[in-house]
């Protein structure tokens, strides 16, 4: 996530060197993968403080705090974000949270659409799960949509939850990823994230 506010998908081409000018055919697999996600909300969102022993880093020119496990490591990112992230055994970023401050002309009221509109310029194979309006964060009010889409040439499917969060006099965007088939262990360490994200 950078100035545009790509999605991981484009991390991972600049990360682990695929290739995003070539596409795969993502029929068969966004298929299956449709049917692994049955679609949820955003109840479970409650902000509040991150768990005791979880890292706080700072990102002064979005007006914003990130919290996350000491699990977790700087991962690459552009001058413009803060990005953390873990790693399988293959290389693979299998988790991530990456916080950037608004770059365009992204609001509350149109962040879902706006969103995942940006996100199909990297990828045809993205799939909305969910979204929420007028979350109450710490700092702050949000809008936040859930999607999961493939990424293209070595296909991997990924999950995100994307937050534009406005405070008093800065806003910026959270984004909470994890390869599917690691959802289920990653979503509590993604959600709790997210909750605990604070901005000024």
């Amino acid at each position: 996530m950078g100035a545009k506010l790509v999605p991981l998908v484009a991390v991972l081409t600049v990360g682990t060197g695929l290739c995003a000018s070539a596409q795969a055919s993502p029929s068969e697999p966004l298929s299956q993968l449709q049917r692994s996600l049955a679609p949820s909300g955003f109840g479970w969102f409650e902000a509040r403080p991150a768990p005791s022993g979880w890292k706080r880093l700072a990102f002064p020119s979005s007006g914003a705090f990130l919290s996350y496990p000491s699990s977790l490591e700087s991962v690459r990112h552009d001058n413009a974000s803060i990005a953390v992230g873990g790693r399988d055994r293959s290389g693979r970023i299998w988790v991530y949270l990456n916080v950037t401050p608004k770059q365009g002309d992204e609001t509350l009221a149109d962040w879902p659409a706006f969103r995942l509109q940006h996100d199909r310029g990297e990828t045809n194979a993205v799939h909305e799960d969910a979204r929420a309006y007028g979350l109450t964060f710490i700092g702050g009010m949000g809008s936040c949509v859930a999607d999961h889409y493939l990424t293209r040439v070595v296909v991997h499917a990924y999950r995100e939850i994307a937050c534009f969060v406005q405070g008093r006099t800065k806003a910026s965007v959270i984004v909470a990823a994890a390869l599917v088939s690691d959802w289920p262990r990653a979503a509590t360490l993604l959600e709790r994230a997210v909750e605990a994200y604070q901005v000024t």
